[in-house]
């Protein structure tokens, strides 16, 4: 028999089914040829859900047309099926877990994002209250990030979370290079720069955001094509970037920055629609369709005057960061190498890695750890030290030009 079944307003289906199949069965024979998750979709006939227990043939004849009722088919009429599987096969790294970063998660849950790496290494205070939707008083005193995550975790089970109780600069890479847009809702100005550095090093997406009182701050970077958040930062502002300050001046006070829940949202209601945009771009025949354009500049929006205001930015070439001499300047290339899951002799590694990198001299093997990094070479015997694979090498090498250059070695 045939049955005739739709996702309003986006696709239509006809198929052909047993008269013995339940509902139940109709739906999982559905959901496989529109590839929609089965667990987040209804089946509806008459406008209304059915036992998925009840049988076709028990149901009036004659009226065998039903509808999908998606979890996501609203926002689908926008981007389409294929937009919404870029977006559950997508990953975001998150920098900051309080007021922007609770608002910036939800906001990408509620939209199916399907994997979230959330890292910070405060932890929540009575303050924090007031601004951040998934803390309660219960939370005062644990950490913000583990917080934040199992508290999503139980009102988005079909997304995964992750975690990092740390500073952003001692996240292990293998977070950061498997992430599809990385979004920083920090707060000081060198944690800020650090997020911009490795996004321009490791040719990432970010969406950098802000707010102080009324006013709020959003910016798209895409490494290779616009600014940084950095390149519009004066030179006389950089010791902020590295901590230097003259030892003659009076103890610098922590400063608490003036925010309110009302431009909290606002601003992480762009950052998360920019990091859609970033995301759906991935694909080309689809960023032509949907016409899609990321932020160019900063958006700063004021409040209490009701000012919008779109401001240009040019690349700055002197940026601490992305400029002629920035500390981010080169892009790094990643490469895989594949030893079947075993560990590897350095010796072996050394060889392969010069292979790719065509390098005649030895290069140098360092492995990130706890924000530090190790010298492979005083850590091992050569030849008889094996590295496990799993681990992200970070090779610094001479290339034909005579230049030191990095790279990235994930051992598979």
């Amino acid at each position: 028999m045939k049955v005739e079944a739709e996702i309003p307003r986006l696709k239509k289906i006809t198929i052909d089914v047993d008269e013995e199949s339940t509902v139940g069965q109709l739906k999982k024979k559905l959901c496989e040829e529109l590839s929609l998750e089965h667990s987040l979709t209804t089946i509806l006939h008459g406008g209304k859900p059915i036992p998925e227990g009840e049988q076709l043939k028990n149901l009036p004849e004659g009226k065998l047309k039903f509808e999908l009722d998606y979890l996501w088919s609203r926002q689908t009429l926008i981007w389409g099926l294929e937009g919404q599987k870029l977006l559950r096969e997508a990953k975001v790294f998150i920098a900051g877990a309080g007021a922007l970063g609770n608002e910036t998660a939800k906001n990408l849950a509620l939209m199916g994002v399907g994997r979230i790496t959330i890292a910070d290494h405060d932890t929540v205070e009575t303050s924090n209250l007031s601004r951040c939707v998934f803390f309660d008083r219960n939370d005062v005193g644990g950490f913000k990030a583990s917080t934040l995550a199992h508290k999503l975790e139980k009102k988005f089970p079909y997304v995964e979370f992750k975690a990092y109780n740390m500073r952003v600069e001692e996240v292990p890479d293998e977070e950061i290079l498997t992430s599809n847009v990385l979004i920083s809702g920090l707060d000081n100005l060198a944690s800020r720069a650090y997020m911009t550095s490795l996004a321009n090093r490791y040719n990432i997406p970010l969406v950098d955001g802000g707010m102080a009182g009324n006013l709020c701050r959003i910016q798209s970077f895409t490494p290779g094509q616009s600014p940084c958040p950095i390149c519009m930062i004066p030179v006389l502002d950089y010791g902020q970037l590295t901590g230097l300050r003259n030892p003659c001046s009076a103890p610098l006070e922590e400063a608490t920055t003036p925010s309110l829940m009302t431009a909290t949202s606002l601003v992480s209601a762009v950052q998360s629609s920019e990091a859609v945009k970033l995301i759906l771009m991935g694909d080309k025949n689809l960023r032509e369709k949907l016409s899609i354009h990321p932020l160019e500049g900063v958006l700063i929006i004021d409040l209490q005057f009701n000012r919008f205001s779109l401001m240009p930015l040019k690349k700055n070439p002197n940026c601490f960061i992305c400029g002629v001499r920035g500390i981010a300047k080169d892009h790094v290339r990643v490469f895989e190498l594949n030893f079947n899951g075993q560990p590897v002799p350095y010796r072996l590694l050394i060889e392969k890695i010069k292979e790719i990198l065509e390098t005649v001299e030895e290069p140098h093997l360092y492995e990130r750890k706890n924000g530090g990094y190790i010298n492979l070479v005083k850590n091992q015997i050569r030849g008889e030290k094996r590295i496990n694979t799993g681990s992200y090498i970070h090779v610094i090498f001479k290339n034909k030009s005579d230049q030191y250059k990095e790279a990235i070695i994930k051992l598979m």
